[in-house]
């Protein structure tokens, strides 16, 4: 048999093969070409190129389907289900079991009849199983890293920016109208919210250098800052030295997320077990080949900071702690010299490198421009569902945004605020970060012991899936007889144009009767 004869004859399987992985396949083409390059053996190339295929495919549900045919499977889903759970006898907590199972990817935990019997809740499942599944395979085979596609691939940061553009046109033919006569469109109220990128970034600043200042305004205490790096074991990273990684277990960026976060949840019993007090911030970026790394900028008192030092270092570390290498990159510490400039500045690159780029040239990492990579960040961010930034300690931002709606509403306010409450509204008013952390018991109390809380309401209507719906409703403090609050009005939510309220009304209702309130943080 001629060698010629042999490859005609694998072109036409590689062909049929590669017809069933839809659109994945011109990619998985250019892989099997440049693998044969390489020297790989064909029948190597071959078997791994089945192997991707068969985890495209799980019994009806192909990952690489278009949209369409997701959200055809999810009608299918719907009704499968919501007829199954008709009977006596179903069982919710085995038919997860059995779907997972079967398909192989994990349910929300709070699935119940009213979601698998919806639609809309299949549809956002699949979409999201479909976009991680078809990146991890990218990154498995090398589309995603430096001098390729950093961070994600570039089919995955399409797929996002389509989405990203199709929702801002949806908000732009949107608009809202209140009880006041006022409309603007849901686009204009989305550029008002931390939704925008810009007012993200400048919240963030706000807060970390409002903890710098509270930190010098305590001398007393002494608060050190240190800027520590947690990096993941080789075996969670893709691609090392440009290479595939020959350590790599397969793990993908929200499995190495969730072991930093296991890891962190260890440190932080250690260091309650400790009586270590701190806080500060935490960043969550990607590495090149889209592996998650943390940079955290932390305030401890001066003689507290080589325990800190050390639990950080011994819980990151307890996992593959003495291979090559890991001593050099899986940890770094370095003391803040507040004479050699403000610790806010050794975080701020990493804040503004994850949102839009503000102030950078180029993203070293990434080898292009941090405003191009800004947006492939915030696309592995929301494909894998991992949240970048983590205030760590200090009051929560939810009560400070609260205030600062309150103190544009002071005319028309229930409840008369006490001086102490006055004057912790005013320092969030003025964005003063430190003086609100202040006044409100400073960067390492207790958050049931802060003396301002959010009030929030029990609404009588239920939501789509018969979940109780808990809004904001205003501040109560410990000694306030009676909830802060201001009338919210009642918006109806439209296409522009119409008459019609096609989604209904807006979350925010008028101010209801106090025996409606539930007072919890």
């Amino acid at each position: 048999m001629t060698t010629s004869f042999v490859l005609k004859e694998n072109e036409v399987w590689l062909s049929k093969l590669l017809t069933r992985a839809r659109t994945f396949g011109p990619k998985l083409k250019r892989w099997h070409t440049r693998e044969l390059a390489k020297g790989t053996p064909l029948r190597d190339a071959n078997t791994r190129v089945r192997h991707v295929v068969e985890r495209l495919w799980v019994e009806d549900f192909h990952f690489a389907a278009d949209d369409q045919e997701i959200r055809d499977l999810a009608e299918s889903f719907a009704k499968r289900y919501g007829r199954a759970a008709i009977n006596s006898s179903f069982d919710i907590k085995r038919m997860v079991a059995t779907f997972e199972k079967q398909y192989g990817f994990p349910l929300p935990s709070n699935t119940d009849i009213p979601r698998i019997s919806c639609a809309k809740f299949w549809r956002r499942q699949l979409r999201n199983v479909a976009a991680q599944r078809v990146e991890q395979l990218n990154r498995e085979l090398g589309f995603t890293r430096r001098g390729v596609a950093a961070y994600v691939s570039d089919s995955g940061f399409k797929s996002w920016l389509a989405k990203d553009q199709r929702n801002r046109r949806l908000l732009e033919d949107m608009e809202a109208e209140n009880d006041f006569g006022q409309s603007y469109s849901l686009a204009e109220l989305a550029d008002l919210s931390i939704s925008n990128p810009v007012n993200k970034r400048n919240e963030l600043m706000v807060r970390l250098d409002g903890f710098e200042d509270y930190a010098e305004q305590h001398s007393a205490v002494g608060w050190a800052a240190v800027f520590y790096t947690w990096t993941c074991p080789s075996k969670y990273h893709a691609i090392t030295k440009g290479k595939i990684n020959p350590k790599y277990n397969g793990s993908t960026p929200a499995e190495a997320q969730a072991w930093l976060n296991s890891q962190w949840q260890k440190a932080r019993a250690a260091l309650i077990r400790a009586g270590i007090s701190l806080y500060g911030f935490r960043v969550a970026e990607p590495h090149h080949d889209g592996t998650p790394h943390w940079h955290m900028l932390l305030f401890v008192p001066k003689a507290r900071r080589k325990a800190l030092t050390k639990i950080l270092r011994h819980y990151i570390m307890a996992e593959d702690g003495h291979e090559p290498g890991a001593r050099k990159h899986r940890f770094k510490a370095e003391v803040i010299d507040p004479r050699k400039g403000r610790a806010t500045a050794y975080l701020a690159k990493y804040i503004s490198k994850n949102i839009d780029g503000y102030g950078l040239d180029m993203d070293d990492e990434a080898e292009d421009h941090s405003a191009i990579t800004a947006l492939r960040v915030r696309a592995w961010s929301s494909i894998w569902n991992i949240r970048q930034f983590q205030q760590i300690g200090g009051p929560p931002v939810t009560v400070y945004r609260e205030c600062r709606k309150t103190a544009r509403n002071l005319d028309a306010l229930t409840g008369v605020p006490t001086p102490e409450v006055m004057e912790i509204i005013e320092a969030a008013d003025k964005g003063n970060w430190s003086g609100f952390t202040e006044k409100m018991g400073g960067a390492v109390c207790k958050r049931l012991r802060r003396p301002l809380q959010l009030a929030y309401l029990v609404k009588e209507k239920l939501g789509q899936y018969g979940d109780t719906i808990k809004q904001v409703f205003g501040l109560w403090s410990h000694d306030q007889p009676k909830a802060i609050s201001y009338p919210k009005p009642e918006w109806t939510i439209r296409r522009k144009g119409s008459s019609l309220n096609c989604i209904g009304e807006c979350l925010q209702s008028q101010a209801p009767p106090a025996i409606a309130l539930e007072f919890c943080q």
